[in-house]
């Protein structure tokens, strides 16, 4: 079972492909995800050569041979986004990661990191609880 470090962790990173919904529509999304599926071949299949600008996969573009994004040596696959609660006003970074063991099972593990927008915009005994919290942090420090 993956620890909380196991997805805080951010070194050896080996491929890494944006899919960013703000800049591409969803279709063109989906072209992306099924090339990093097939390493594309469809897309090289369709001009003839493997360096074609129709691969979509930047990491899947770059290889000398034809593979697919996710394989067997893959560990660990991180599905990440930002969000923005205006209710609370804060933000969020959501992390799912899918964890792979040797044996074939997948690890699930979510981790959600959470900050205000403004450090005056909670109400005062929520930021008063927060600053008390603080205090005795830096207090325990220094003793």
């Amino acid at each position: 079972e993956p620890e909380e470090r196991d997805v805080e962790e951010f070194s050896h990173l080996v491929k890494t492909q944006w899919l960013l919904p703000a800049l591409q529509n969803s279709s063109e999304l989906m072209r992306v995800v099924l090339d990093m599926e097939d390493g594309c071949t469809d897309a090289a299949s369709t001009l003839g050569t493997h360096h074609t600008p129709l691969c979509r996969c930047t990491w899947c573009r770059e290889q000398t041979h034809r593979q697919p994004w996710l394989d067997e040596r893959t560990r660990r696959v991180e599905i990440a986004f930002v969000v923005y609660n205006p209710q609370y006003g804060a933000w969020s970074r959501v992390g799912v990661n899918f964890i792979f063991n040797s044996a074939g099972h997948i690890h699930k593990a979510t981790n959600v990191i959470t900050a205000w927008a403004n450090w005056f915009y909670p109400p005062w005994w929520t930021a008063a609880i927060c600053w008390t919290a603080v205090v005795v942090w830096l207090a325990s420090l220094v003793f």
